[in-house]
């Protein structure tokens, strides 16, 4: 129910985007879980429903093109969901 931000940006023969809401957040004991397939925090298991699996899919089609992945939150004040993939080059 809040407003998702995209940003797109270009680092040393990388793409980095970043996908930010200003949500509930995610405490840091479960960030290190969000990429695992079916892992659902106790605090959204209660308000939203899911199967847990879109994170971990997100996570292996990125690592499948030979980039990263990783989640910056902080309790009360969003996520953002930031990913690096290497750039094309042009033929």
């Amino acid at each position: 129910g809040t407003e998702i931000l995209i940003r797109a940006s270009g680092l040393a023969g990388l793409v980095k985007i970043e996908v930010r809401d200003s949500g509930i957040g995610i405490i840091s004991e479960d960030q290190k879980y969000v990429f695992e397939r079916f892992f659902r925090s106790k605090q959204v298991q209660r308000k939203y429903p899911g199967m847990g699996i879109g994170l971990y899919v997100s996570s292996q089609i990125i690592k499948s093109h030979h980039g990263a992945i990783w989640v910056e939150s902080e309790p009360g004040h969003g996520t953002c969901v930031c990913f690096t993939i290497p750039r094309l080059e042009k033929m």
